[in-house]
């Protein structure tokens, strides 16, 4: 069994509702009951072909999504660790149309997740620890990603719900998953961190939970061939391509790439300036493939798109490698 802990930046509830009791989607429960919102999500069971998850604040719908994606795998989320701003513990809503009580953000955020762990059969007594919550100061916002990071110790699969928070929250995230990324690569066994579902509540109609493992993964290919492009490693090029289905001609450059990354490790100058060249020549091929777009993934349209961006890149380490190469020579 895989222990998950999922992160997230909370948000604030609806300044326009007058009750909590009020949101949700008119008619989206049954005997009176109003659930929240209803967000068409992947369904966990094969057999059924619409599954659905209702949240009332912003990120209820992504994490129950989470919980129930690990329990239906069999594994168990062990935490829930959020980033809360002060505007985020303020009771701030009616709980009922014309009463006095007032909630929180944070309060009903717990309460709809606890309620929903129970109606997986998640024990009650787990839940103690269960939620951590991160005191989030925008002027501080190293110290909480900082403590945000370091919940995350231990053999665990980190999921992420990245549909809440202000822009600066986000962007916090979006280190965070980044973070998390490098600390598993640093994992020299197969225990320890990963990184697992990063998932986004489109409130847009109809309202959907959607993953984004794919589109974060972009940023890893970015990063991956920018590493190549100012340091000639490829190891991280070559581990995206790796885990996606790709052309048969840039899984040739890809073995370039790292035989030349393998030779300006160990020095090897005349074999630097031919594999250069041979980079060059396949970059050329690449480019002047007449493969359908629509057989292609989205990492390698990716990769494509930017070819002339790292033969640039390259054309100025070439004129000093053989420049380099010319003065050896005499």
């Amino acid at each position: 069994m895989e222990q998950h802990v999922i992160i997230l930046a909370l948000s604030t509830l609806s300044a326009r509702a007058k009750a909590y009791s009020e949101i949700g989607d008119k008619g989206a429960g049954t005997n009176g009951n109003n659930p929240g919102y209803r967000y068409v999500c992947p369904s966990p069971n094969p057999n059924e072909h619409t599954h659905y998850v209702y949240g009332k604040q912003t990120n209820e719908a992504p994490v129950r999504y989470l919980i129930g994606r690990a329990h239906g795998d069999g594994n168990r989320v062990t935490k829930v660790i959020y980033l809360c701003s002060h505007e985020c513990q303020e009771a701030s809503i009616l709980m009922e149309e014309g009463g006095l009580a007032r909630c929180s953000a944070e309060q009903v955020f717990q309460s709809s997740i606890k309620r929903y762990c129970s109606e997986l059969g998640v024990d009650r007594a787990t839940m103690d620890g269960f939620f951590v919550p991160i005191a989030y100061k925008p002027k501080d916002s190293a110290a909480s990603l900082g403590e945000l990071i370091s919940q995350t110790n231990g053999d665990v699969v980190v999921d992420v719900d990245t549909t809440g928070g202000l822009r600066d929250a986000i962007n916090l995230m979006t280190l965070a998953i980044q973070t998390v990324r490098l600390r598993s690569r640093d994992t020299t066994d197969a225990r320890g961190i990963r990184l697992g579902t990063l998932v986004y509540g489109n409130f847009l109609e109809p309202k959907s939970i959607e993953v984004q493992d794919e589109q974060y993964g972009l940023i890893e290919l970015v990063n991956a061939i920018d590493n190549f492009t100012r340091y000639g490693k490829a190891e991280a090029l070559n581990d995206y391509f790796a885990s996606v289905q790709t052309s048969e001609m840039l899984k040739e450059l890809c073995n370039e790439m790292m035989l030349f990354s393998e030779d300006l490790s160990l020095c090897r100058t005349d074999n630097i300036v031919t594999r250069n060249r041979g980079i060059h020549r396949l970059l050329d091929k690449l480019e002047q493939s007449t493969d359908e777009p629509g057989k292609l993934g989205t990492g390698e349209l990716l990769f494509r798109s930017l070819v002339p961006s790292i033969r640039e890149e390259l054309d100025r380490k070439s004129t000093r490698l053989n420049s380099s190469h010319g003065r050896r020579s005499r």
